[in-house]
């Protein structure tokens, strides 16, 4: 917590995040629960891992369940959390726990070219413009392949201009 108040006020982070399956911990468990409650104090969103590569062994996939996300903004609704790497492979899960969420956000992240990835453009068009940020964070794709895909993915203007810079910029109050 402390080191969560020192990134923040001390380095200027507009953020934290966490990777639940790499600490064995789901997000929903009681130990984050101080973190997310000086998140909230403080004003930031957290970024949650929701995708454990399939080049990282020992993930554990339950640790990555949006459901867990489900769990965490019923219990800190004024926390923003933002499912990084989408809840790949629970491509639905996690479209509807940003849709019944208004505190919960994602990024695809990783899987801009992965089976289903329509079933994310889709909802991005239909239902979660709103609530999906262009994320950089990509350890496995280079950045300049994830951009041309998301020139690729056939979003109406609005929803283009949104997750590549709008949705961004309003949820981390830049």
């Amino acid at each position: 917590v402390r080191e969560v108040e020192h990134v923040i006020k001390d380095l200027g982070m507009r953020g934290i995040a966490t990777d639940p399956y790499l600490a064995h911990c789901p997000p929903s468990d009681a130990r984050y629960y101080p973190i997310y409650a000086k998140c909230v104090e403080l004003g930031v969103p957290v970024f949650v891992t929701t995708a454990p590569p399939a080049q990282v062994p020992r993930a554990i996939m339950d640790y990555i369940d949006p459901r867990q996300i489900d769990v965490v903004a019923r219990d800190f609704p004024e926390l923003i959390l933002i499912m990084s790497h989408g809840g790949y492979p629970f491509v639905n899960e996690t479209i509807y726990t940003c849709l019944r969420n208004a505190n919960v956000y994602m990024d695809i992240s990783e899987y801009e070219r992965a089976p289903m990835v329509d079933v994310y453009v889709r909802a991005m068009n239909d239902l979660i413009g709103d609530k999906v940020l262009f994320a950089s964070a990509h350890p496995f794709v280079e950045l300049a392949d994830a951009l041309e895909a998301y020139a690729d993915f056939e979003l109406n203007a609005d929803v283009r201009r949104k997750v590549m810079y709008e949705n961004a910029r309003r949820v981390l109050r830049l």
